[in-house]
């Protein structure tokens, strides 16, 4: 909830979030003038159990899954065995798990597994920058039949970036875009082999922290405690919202180590009394 205003008279929960924290905070953005104010939370004990627990599963998919995530993302990038270190890829979420037939929100939950065990480093959707990479030699360039604006477009592309026939390099620099005739040249050199040209795109970003490996492991600290952590807060949540017989704003402040509140006299468990 991006709202700061001091005088929300209401928050509405129709979905439990997943820990007492995000709840705090959530319900919290109510009356911050000190005038009355009222936080609802809807519980469908069922459903919104269910819901709960699934997201546990959804978060940390079996480690054998991981794993699974893990190669296919490399296959889908083109990523070799002892390769792809340092190399950044834009990476477009419902296209790998189109292609590689997997699980959305699994998938999503996995890559952050993988970046949090030091395997990658993978960023949410943002926007990447144009970024090429020259595949044949300067001596090579003479073996094609290139255009003017090809030639001049090459030569500007060697003189601004030194490492651009190792790997791909951003080629645009602040306030500097590229006009549509020069993305139609490179895209006309890319589709003779002789540049890698990735256009600005909005997608995930992933970089090879380590060269690609034959087998992955998650570490007890990366997946089985943050599992087991995630669980109980999810557990405290449902039986916040369950519970009929403590005073709510109690039971909040003590489970932020504040043992000592008195009743609120103003929840619903207060009111019932």
């Amino acid at each position: 909830m991006g709202i700061d205003k001091p005088d929300v008279r209401l928050v509405i929960h129709y979905d439990l979030p997943s820990h007492l924290e995000s709840y705090y905070q959530e319900a919290g953005r109510a009356g911050r003038d000190g005038k009355t104010a009222y936080a609802v939370l809807l519980f469908n004990p069922s459903e919104d159990k269910t819901k709960l627990h699934k997201r546990v599963a959804d978060s940390y998919p079996p480690k054998e899954f991981v794993e699974q995530v893990y190669h296919k993302t490399c296959d889908f990038l083109q990523i070799g065995l002892g390769s792809g270190l340092n190399h950044t890829f834009a990476l477009h979420l419902d296209e790998l798990c189109q292609v590689m037939h997997l699980p959305v929100i699994q998938t999503y939950a996995a890559l952050h597994l993988l970046s949090t065990a030091g395997w990658i480093h993978f960023e949410d959707e943002r926007e990447t920058a144009p970024r090429v990479r020259i595949n044949i030699s300067p001596d090579q360039l003479s073996e094609y039949r290139l255009s003017q604006d090809q030639l001049l477009c090459l030569d500007r592309l060697m003189r601004s970036h030194t490492g651009i026939f190792t790997d791909l390099q951003i080629i645009e620099q602040g306030d500097a875009k590229l006009t549509d005739q020069q993305h139609d040249t490179l895209v006309s050199l890319a589709q003779r082999g002789i540049i890698t040209y990735l256009p600005r795109t909005v997608a995930c970003a992933l970089t090879m922290t380590r060269e690609r490996a034959d087998e992955i492991w998650l570490s007890d600290t990366v997946y089985d405690l943050r599992r087991q952590t995630y669980a109980e807060k999810i557990q405290a949540m449902i039986e916040y919202a369950e519970q009929t017989q403590f005073c709510r704003e109690q039971l909040l402040l003590g489970y932020f180590g504040e043992t000592d509140a008195l009743p609120c006299g103003k929840c619903d468990v207060c009111i019932d009394k």
